[in-house]
């Protein structure tokens, strides 16, 4: 029966030692990366339960969260980012015009079909 020297117990324990130290930063890194999957799952259901969601007429003293829709100068426009009170739809880059609205041309006199 063949013995181990003291060289190669040595080394076997070194060897466990590094392999020992290894699993451990691996296990800690499965940790971290749990726990962030896990929130990135609760933020998730979050933006899928909101969706887009239509705010009415705009108002200058409200500020909108991400996703919101409001109808401004007869056109429609979505948050792409949140705002803050006072940020317009045509003015600030907070929004995107989702629809334009149907605007009547204006005629000006003289115009075929308008009596002078």
């Amino acid at each position: 029966m063949k013995t181990l020297s003291q060289y190669e117990r040595d080394q076997a324990h070194i060897i466990g030692k590094l392999v020992g130290s290894e699993l451990k930063a691996l296990d800690a890194k499965i940790a971290q990366l749990q726990t962030e999957i896990a929130q990135l799952k609760e933020r998730l259901t979050e933006v899928e339960a909101r969706g887009v969601k239509y705010e009415g007429v705009f108002q200058r003293a409200v500020s909108y969260r991400r996703g919101a829709v409001v109808s401004f100068k007869n056109c429609l426009f979505a948050a792409i980012v949140d705002t803050q009170p006072g940020d317009e739809p045509l003015s600030s880059k907070a929004w995107q015009l989702c629809l334009k609205g149907f605007q009547e041309p204006r005629r000006t006199t003289g115009q075929r079909g308008e009596s002078s």
